[in-house]
């Protein structure tokens, strides 16, 4: 994200006096846009991902989804967002609210395999998603559907290259 960080803003500060001008000075960064997109997700029907999280009952902290305070209220639970992540996400629970003790700083892949939609394979005791087994045995993604769809077990549609008779190995 190339964010600038904006010392004009708008928003007053929670707890500032009536008539006091002083803003919290963090428009334009990474933690103010991705609250804002938050907030847009789940408030904004005209979101193109609206339909994604407003649209089936997500919503955002209350003392998060003020105009006024909001952010600030945000920004003091969560911090500052670590350089090596890029967005937030719902985590542990990807079918909960954006809220205290449900959200963290995510890199993009840690919340694309933190998806409601992501389909997971157990093998061996190990769970993880298609996407992940994917890059940990080097098959690619949609072959491994593909044989998942065409009957085959978890433990054969991981492995490379083909096999006899793999219609018979579900």
């Amino acid at each position: 994200f190339g964010y600038r960080a904006s010392v004009r803003d708008s928003v007053p500060v929670a707890g500032t006096e009536e008539g006091e001008s002083m803003t919290h000075g963090m428009t334009g960064t990474k933690e103010h846009a991705c609250w804002l997109a938050m907030r847009h997700r789940c408030n904004n029907p005209n979101n193109q991902k609206y339909h994604l999280y407003g649209g089936v009952g997500v919503i955002v902290f209350p003392d998060w989804d003020r105009p006024h305070g909001g952010f600030e209220a945000f920004f003091a639970y969560m911090g500052y967002c670590p350089p090596d992540k890029n967005c937030i996400d719902r985590w542990p629970n990807p079918d909960g609210n954006y809220e205290p003790g449900n959200v963290r700083w995510a890199t993009d892949e840690e919340s694309n395999n933190n998806k409601r939609t992501n389909r997971f394979l157990t093998i061996n005791g190990k769970t993880l998603t298609i996407a992940q087994w994917s890059r940990e045995s080097g098959v690619p993604r949609r072959t491994i559907m593909s044989r998942l769809r065409r009957g085959w077990t978890p433990e054969h549609a991981i492995r490379l290259g083909t096999f006899q008779g793999q219609r018979n190995m579900a």
